[in-house]
């Protein structure tokens, strides 16, 4: 789960998107079904879009 402080991060959003592209992006290349996407646990899915979103905002922090 992401923190208060990550969310409030000026570029929260953009890498956000990123992170969800990239995770639907991934399940498309490795030609996973759409019918079984759609089935995937929520909170799985959830939780690793944050943690991608969270590994952008600190690759973002250290370019700064």
């Amino acid at each position: 789960m992401l923190s208060d402080k990550q969310i409030a991060e000026p570029n929260f959003e953009r890498l956000a998107d990123i992170a969800t592209d990239a995770f639907f992006d991934m399940l498309k290349r490795a030609n996973v079904n759409h019918a079984f996407s759609c089935k995937l646990d929520e909170v799985t899915t959830d939780r690793l879009v944050d943690e991608l979103t969270a590994f952008l905002i600190r690759l973002d922090r250290r370019q700064q």
